[in-house]
């Protein structure tokens, strides 16, 4: 298997002792923009796509999934949904920020479709904007 970069994306404002001890460790460390005191997600997915990187897997949590679809930066989502109960009015749901609070506004996926991975279950679609 070919080595893999690891590429960490850090602010301007960043540590530069903590980017130097990635560096050494054999990590990229792309400095960039910031806006409220996080990377500034356009950059950060041009910078990607100059070093020919068209993929990029997303797990960061609500807020950077909210981030990424307002800023369009979304072509496909993969919600994995696993066979159990959990939640509250406190829960958090997958995407975060401010949101879209009705079906109308709703951002819609297109081509569904539905693979199993053991119990879990994963929905794949594909975002198309229309507003």
């Amino acid at each position: 298997m070919p080595d893999v970069p690891t590429i960490v994306a850090a602010g301007e404002n960043a540590p530069g002792d903590r980017c130097d001890s990635l560096k050494r460790a054999g990590a990229i460390v792309l400095r960039l923009p910031e806006q409220r005191g996080r990377v500034r997600l356009r950059p950060l997915l041009e910078e990607l796509a100059r070093r020919e990187l068209s993929t990029v897997l997303v797990e960061g949590g609500a807020e950077l999934a909210a981030s990424l679809i307002e800023e369009d930066l979304v072509d496909r989502v993969i919600f994995f949904i696993a066979p159990k109960l959990l939640g509250g009015r406190g829960a958090p749901g997958p995407v975060g920020g401010a949101g879209r609070t009705t079906m109308g506004g709703a951002l819609p996926i297109h081509d569904l479709s539905v693979r199993r991975f053991g119990a879990d279950v994963a929905l794949i679609g594909y975002v198309h904007r229309t507003d």
